[in-house]
């Protein structure tokens, strides 16, 4: 029922790739498991031809799951998800149908090219589809893809007391059901036009360092996991001898994810980092090789059905163990995967992913197997089993470093997102960082007390941001304009958004003004890199970067021209050519003729830690300065006296603003009143980018010119 229900919760088209992996793994078990019997038996060919055979088809996936992430990418997965399961559509029926090796390799080439077009394409759909339950939607992918590794094998079995021919049409009339289901369901996503080409493209992951290192790390995931098909049903054999026994492992296995998998992830994912979470899983898959350990060499006594059981018991505790292991590390492993770059190559990342760890996983399989002759040789049983569960504590050791140096990209709890602060050191007096309504706080300078500035956790009382709206949407922007990792999130203040983006998987240095603000950062959202600096002229360490984003009217504290070209030049230096500028502020267009912020007063309570707090604004339009003048008094009922502070805004109109970025070289590529973050109604994923600049907000989405 868990299961059912978390199922419900995900749009139709994620409902469908998640039971679509049930399809395909019983399509894909129903019939390669048996191809080699077929080919050898039936009709009649040597082993060096099968072994042909059954290699092309292996190297086509594997070799291939590159072409299929970058198809992904450039194409759009929807197109290539189809594309892969009409291949093995047809692959799967020239089996059934052909008898020469033309035609057998052909089918071998075509039913590989189809897993290595969609395994990485339906992967990046649901990295991309689903949202913040990235984790979850692994989670029923795993789900669905063991239980039908389980059914698989037995309709298998039952279509093969028939003939293998019904056994292979029936599993291409799946694949062919599965195709339409996908043509009618999924829907078409304009992909956007790619920077630079392919190769561009791969030089870039391969050039990723942590994410290659991460890569290599998962040779125990993999590699264990293989031995739920070679050691682990071995040793349920010879310690029952019965071969029906393999069985069980499998039945363990799937009924334990059935019931805990959802359970499991829900867990943990609430309970502290997601890559420590991997480590632990990683480390008890290899534990699990223990209690078989124990058993090793041990042969079942003929006749003694009871010893048998009671030397199954250490194994199939074994395949549970490993089977948690799996359900603990590897919804968490999928969901880190596209956060190590930006979103235009999550296919090309899973392709890499699967090309380096499969490399890795079968010289991991090649150790087991000279574990298990040299075993067998020099009676030590217990050998192959020492050997995974060394790669398993390797494995989870090796992940636990990668996390320790902070080169992984964390993805922790999500926490409500309020706004920020930015002080300017030359304000004549100090003001709060708030906005006039709880939902559209702006930032603001400060120079000496400032209630909100000096009380950070105050700050965020006041202006809470459960949807997490302003790093969602920065990242929306990030992520459909293809920006790199390295992200500079100017005004950081209490370090929520970059915290936000961090998490997305990007390289994130946080900048502001306020010390207290920074101290605040540091401790209560790591991750970012927290810098004090003035955003009117910078010139930061770590530079340059791929995209400066500047959020709630930040860049409105530059009051003056001088101060905005201060900005904007030190954003050029800041910036790698074609880095993009994302900001969110104030329309100073708004306030041409419209008066209902400055007719009366705003009135505004909240109360924190038993203390009630209210706050009177007036706003003011000052024509001759260009700025939007508040005063704000803030009364408590603690017995404290009245706080007055004024701020003001730089009142920026749209052809204004456009003027002078084009004259310190930036291409607008969006300008407009919304939807976003602080609009009514607000942004939401997918909504596309308005056309006016009217309205409250102004949303900025630039790109520095390539200089020649």
């Amino acid at each position: 029922m868990k299961t059912w229900h978390e199922l419900r919760g995900f749009p139709l088209a994620v409902r469908l790739l998640l039971i679509n992996q049930l399809g395909v793994n019983i399509g894909f078990y129903l019939l390669i498991p048996y191809l080699a019997v077929h080919l050898s038996k039936d009709l009649g060919m040597s082993a060096a031809v099968v072994g042909i055979v059954l290699g092309v088809r292996n190297l086509s996936q594997q070799g291939l799951f590159l072409i299929g992430g970058s198809a992904s990418d450039r194409l759009g997965a929807r197109g290539v998800i189809i594309a892969g399961c009409a291949l093995r559509t047809v692959g799967f029926g020239l089996f059934a149908l052909g008898d020469g090796l033309a035609v057998l390799l052909a089918a071998s080439v075509l039913s590989g090219l189809a897993g290595a077009l969609f395994n990485p394409a339906v992967r990046a759909y649901l990295a991309q589809r689903a949202g913040s339950r990235q984790a979850e939607a692994f989670a029923l992918f795993n789900v669905f893809a063991t239980t039908g590794a389980l059914v698989g094998p037995l309709l298998g079995s039952a279509l093969l007391l028939v003939d293998f021919r019904i056994a292979a049409l029936t599993a291409a009339a799946l694949f062919a059901l599965l195709t339409v289901a996908q043509a009618l369901v999924l829907p078409p996503v304009e992909v956007p036009p790619a920077e630079g080409g392919v190769l561009a493209d791969w030089r870039e992951v391969l050039g990723n360092r942590a994410f290659l290192a991460f890569a290599l790390a998962m040779v125990g995931m993999f590699t264990l996991q293989n031995q739920l098909y070679l050691l682990l049903p071995g040793g349920a054999q010879r310690a029952t001898g019965w071969d029906g026994a393999a069985g069980l492992v499998f039945l363990v296995g799937t009924l334990a994810n059935l019931a805990l998998q959802m359970r499991l992830t829900r867990a943990l994912k609430e309970r502290g980092a997601r890559t420590r979470w991997i480590a632990a899983g990683l480390g008890l898959m290899g534990l699990a090789f223990v209690p078989p350990m124990a058993v090793a060499g041990l042969e079942a006594p003929p006749g003694s059905a009871g010893a048998a059981v009671l030397r199954a018991l250490p194994v199939l505790a074994g395949a549970l163990l490993l089977y948690l292991g799996v359900m603990i590390a590897q919804p968490f492993v999928m969901e880190l995967i596209p956060a190590f770059g930006r979103t235009g190559l999550t296919g090309t990342y899973f392709g890499v992913f699967y090309v380096v760890s499969g490399i890795a996983a079968a010289a991991g399989n090649t150790v087991v197997g000279w574990a298990m002759d040299t075993g067998d040789r020099m009676r030590m049983p217990w050998l192959p089993w020492a050997c995974c569960l060394a790669f398993g504590l390797l494995s989870a050791a090796g992940v636990a470093w990668l996390h320790r140096r902070r080169a992984l990209p964390e993805r922790t709890t999500a926490e409500p997102e309020p706004e920020r602060e930015l002080e300017r050191a030359s304000e004549p007096e100090p003001s709060a960082p708030d906005e006039e309504t709880a939902t559209d706080p702006d930032k603001t300078p400060a120079n000496g007390a400032n209630l909100l500035t000096d009380n950070p956790e105050l700050y965020e009382a006041r202006f809470p941001d459960a949807d997490r709206l302003a790093g969602r949407w920065a990242e929306d922007c990030l992520r459909r304009h293809r920006a790199g990792r390295r992200v500079l999130d100017l005004g950081c203040g209490t370090g929520r958004d970059a915290a936000q983006l961090h998490r997305a998987g990007r390289r994130v240095v946080g900048a502001d003004l306020s010390t207290a603000m920074l101290a605040y950062a540091r401790t209560h959202h790591p991750g970012p890199e927290y810098l004090r600096a003035d955003l009117r002229g910078f010139d930061l360490p770590g530079a340059p970067f791929d995209a400066v984003v500047c959020l709630d009217s930040a860049l409105l504290y530059c009051h003056t021209d001088t101060e905005l070209d201060g900005f904007l030049a030190s954003c050029r230096r800041a910036l790698l050519p074609g880095g993009l500028l994302v900001a969110e502020m104030r329309n100073g267009a708004f306030f041409l003729g419209r008066t209902e912020l400055l007719d009366d007063p705003a009135v505004h309570g909240f109360t924190w830690q038993g203390t009630a707090y209210t706050s009177t604004t007036t706003l003011s339009v000052d024509r001759t300065a260009q700025l939007l003048r508040r005063t704000r008094r803030w009364s408590a009922d603690d017995g404290s006296p009245p706080h007055e502070q004024d701020s003001a805004w730089r009142l920026l109109f749209p052809q204004e603003l456009r003027r002078a970025l084009t004259a310190h070289g930036f291409q607008v590529l969006e300008l407009h009143d919304g939807p976003g973050p602080r609009t009514e109604p607000a942004w939401q994923e997918g909504t596309a980018p308005g056309a006016f600049a009217d309205g409250d907000r102004l949303h900025l989405v630039a790109r520095l010119t390539p200089t020649d």
